[in-house]
């Protein structure tokens, strides 16, 4: 048991330490023993992604590949039940050799034998058509890949007098060989020299259930209803997705981290910038914001999506155009955000100008009901028809709210605490400033007498609850500390935390707690004046371009994220004409509407 001071430097990969013998006075006598453990950082080492991100995604496919074994395996167990498959298998097996496709056209106007009839339901199983979760295709236009296609496809079935997806593809095919036929995910069907992509919805696979069923069962009494619903089910049902993380609250103990999505925390985010809003004139000396500059500003933040510090200063007057600018104001920053749900709701095929009739609490009662329903499809008919009774609202104009893209982020305050801090902020307090006003502390004090542990050092989750997401605290994962009390997304954060703690355990085993610890994280060496700037414009340049990535994807419905930037950016080098990019390995154009499938990936 010896008396000593521990030095740590811990960085994403790395931790050194070193042990000093202290003497009474706590001043080092000696270097007792330094060492240094090495670990991974839980990332990809080429494109930083995290690990469980790619085992994430793996799970995901195996997951979905077992679901539909499982849906196959149901489905034809429940047709054998119901007599539209023979229970004999060798006999099941020569229906294999019948053309769906065929099948499904003839059943439309003909009289199938009801075993021809299972092996046409049995098909329609095989691949069901894309059901949007609205999580995945929340935009709020008619621009993503998939939508294209689905409406493009809509378009063929309706100029080829179609009544059905199935009727389509058997006079798409019925005259070609089968080597010809080409049934892959991407491109499944190919006519002459043309191409044809098929990105069929679940709309359309269901609606030719109902086609055909209802032609089959005026030929065969025995299809009762009770048999259609039931495989119906087992079909097209689509599990609802898991609610989303959210966090708990700084301040309220017990409350979930409040969407930006409602106009509340719309205006929350905007009077805490206003507040810290200064205004620079040509010697660099601050001047606070006058009421009626205060006023302007926020009338313009309140009313539109986003509004550039150049504009700002243009309706605060022509003399501060030129010889003034923001404290905020930057080579990185050069606008501030505004009410974005307020803007999207304003728009003349949502509500138009009876948005700002409505009071906040009736505003966020509706961001509620839509974020609520965003992950199930089945029930958004209720907040349309509760829109268009409600509000006298159109149909079409409930349907474009309902399906409204609004803000994903999460602030790191519940909505309990927003509405306490937000009068402070609306009086022109600044936001430590409001928290003192409203009983909040703002950091936590360390505590007036130290916490000691008799044994271990705990898991970090249980000292941190309010930076630990997806815990589960049940009886059964007391055993496991990261699924009961969850961990720090942070994949690095994370692994280096652990390891940390393991040090320091050990190091306690063999020397006692150590009497004194001193940290120090890994940073960058502080930078000079010019430096700054010169990095300030490269990050500015940097910036423009990925925002410039970002209006390409959002036309295209692609989710702004790095992985998607990075492709974007590979495929623009390959050439600067788009219809001469190609695969380097293969020689196989990539066209836009393909870049971001599964066919491509990055190498």
């Amino acid at each position: 048991m010896k008396n000593y001071r521990l030095g740590i430097d811990l960085g994403a990969t790395s931790l050194g330490w070193s042990l000093f013998e202290l003497d009474n006075n706590n001043e080092p006598l000696k270097l007792e023993k330094v060492g240094v453990r090495i670990f991974p950082d839980g990332r990809d080492a080429k494109s930083k992604e995290p690990l469980n991100v790619t085992r994430r995604i793996a799970r995901g496919i195996r997951r979905n590949r077992d679901r539909y074994l499982q849906r196959r395996n149901d489905l034809m167990k429940y047709l054998i039940e119901s007599n539209l498959m023979p229970k004999d298998i060798s006999k099941r097996k020569e229906f294999e050799h019948l053309d769906p496709y065929y099948l499904r056209a003839k059943a439309l106007d003909e009289k199938l034998e009801i075993f021809e009839f299972g092996r046409t339901i049995f098909h329609l199983n095989q691949r069901r058509g894309f059901k949007s979760n609205r999580k995945l295709d929340s935009q709020d236009n008619e621009t993503s890949v998939m939508k294209i296609a689905i409406i493009e496809l809509m378009k063929k079935l309706q100029e080829t007098d179609s009544r059905t997806l199935g009727e389509y593809l058997y006079n798409l095919n019925k005259d070609l060989p089968k080597k010809e036929i080409v049934h892959s995910k991407a491109m499944r069907v190919k006519k002459g020299d043309k191409s044809y992509n098929l990105f069929p919805d679940r709309a359309m696979y269901l609606d030719e259930f109902e086609q055909l069923w209802e032609k089959q069962q005026k030929f065969n009494p025995e299809l009762t209803n009770e048999i259609k619903t039931n495989i119906e089910n087992i079909i097209f049902y689509q599990r609802p997705l898991q609610p989303q993380e959210k966090g708990s609250c700084q301040f309220e103990e017990g409350e979930f981290r409040c969407s930006f999505a409602y106009v509340t925390a719309q205006k929350f985010r905007i009077f805490q910038e206003l507040n810290n809003l200064e205004l620079l004139d040509f010697d660099k000396k601050s001047h606070k914001l006058t009421d009626e500059q205060r006023a302007i500003i926020l009338h313009t933040l309140l009313t539109q999506k986003t509004a550039t510090f150049k504009a700002l200063r243009r309706k605060l007057g022509k003399e501060f155009v030129k010889d003034h600018t923001f404290n905020l104001e930057s080579e990185k920053r050069k606008d501030l955000k505004g009410d974005e749900t307020s803007a999207i709701m304003r728009k003349d095929n949502y509500f138009g100008d009876k948005w700002d009739e409505l009071t906040d609490t009736e505003k966020d009662e509706i961001v509620t009901k839509i974020l609520n329903e965003e992950n199930n499809k089945e029930i958004e008919a209720n907040l349309v028809s509760w829109l268009e009774k409600e509000y006298s609202l159109p149909e079409e104009n409930a349907n474009n709210i309902a399906n409204a893209s609004l803000s994903k982020r999460i602030s790191n305050l519940s909505k309990k605490a927003i509405c306490k801090l937000l009068p402070f902020l609306q009086d022109g307090f600044i936001y430590s400033e409001a928290c003192g006003k409203a009983g909040y502390k703002l950091t936590d004090e360390a505590p007036k007498e130290p916490k000691y542990y008799k044994g271990d050092l705990p898991y970090y989750g249980e000292l941190f609850e309010k930076d630990a997401l997806f815990g589960n605290k049940t009886e059964l994962n007391k055993k496991y500390p990261e699924k009961y009390y969850g961990k720090i997304p942070n994949v690095t954060v994370h692994i280096a935390l652990n390891q940390l703690r393991k040090l320091i355990n050990e190091l306690s085993k063999t020397y006692g707690a150590p009497k004194q610890i001193v940290l120090e994280l890994a940073r960058e060496l502080k930078l000079g004046r010019s430096k700054v700037a010169e990095i300030e414009k490269i990050q500015a340049k940097n910036r423009k371009y990925n925002e410039n990535i970002a209006l390409e994807l959002e036309k295209t419905g692609i989710e702004n994220n790095y992985t998607n930037r990075t492709k974007y950016k590979l495929w623009e080098e390959l050439s600067k004409d788009p219809t001469k990019r190609c695969c380097p390995f293969s020689g196989i154009q990539i066209p836009i509407h393909k870049l971001f499938t599964h066919e491509f990936q990055i190498e």
